[in-house]
């Protein structure tokens, strides 16, 4: 004996699981949308023969802010962000800082806006039953903001390691949303601190 859904029908395996299958596609095509835009490209280098495993204390290469000529970035409040969130994580690593005598390493770090470009491709459908087809393009600029944090030896100076991460800049942030954004970035960078 058959069994019916509601409407008088036997329910099809194979159309269900269709159905599955598209809703969980939409679900994660509907993430995508919206954490996409907030996603961080990370890139990471370091000196593979440098021992850092010594290491306990660091302290900052510059108290002088380098000036871009950008008031988006030339910001004392921004810069205060930043090197909270660094030495904030560094500390639970285990890392002490230093504000006298020589440390084992130093920190540094970089800001900087750069352009960028999302492209709509927009395919449009067959002339008179042919397959020619052809395509609407919309480009839409926007600004991507990437902090570079730079580790050296305090002995040497040499770079020892370097993170980065690049994101979609936005200027409409509230300053307890730019705080949190930059806690959230410096972490995503530093996780990859020590090197392996």
């Amino acid at each position: 004996m058959a069994i019916q859904d509601g409407r008088g029908a036997s329910p099809d395996p194979q159309r269900e699981d269709m159905m599955k299958k598209a809703r969980f596609f939409a679900s994660l095509l509907s993430l995508v949308l919206v954490t996409g835009c907030s996603a961080v490209r990370l890139s990471l280098d370091y000196d593979p023969a440098a021992d850092i495993s010594g290491w306990r204390t660091f302290a900052w290469c510059s108290a002088a802010w380098k000036q871009t000529g950008d008031y988006r970035i030339d910001n004392p409040l921004l810069e205060e962000r930043i090197r909270s969130a660094v030495t904030a994580e560094l500390v639970s690593f285990g890392y002490v800082p230093l504000h006298e005598g020589e440390p084992d390493f130093r920190v540094d770090f970089k800001i900087a806006l750069s352009p960028g470009f999302d492209v709509d491709v927009t395919p449009s459908g067959a002339v008179h039953g042919r397959l020619h087809r052809w395509h609407t393009f919309k480009v839409r600029p926007f600004e991507e903001q990437t902090i570079v944090i730079d580790i050296r030896d305090a002995l040497s100076d040499r770079l020892v390691w370097r993170g980065a991460g690049t994101w979609r800049f936005r200027g409409d942030l509230t300053p307890e949303e730019t705080t949190s954004r930059i806690n959230r970035i410096v972490r995503e960078i530093l996780e990859r601190f020590p090197p392996p």
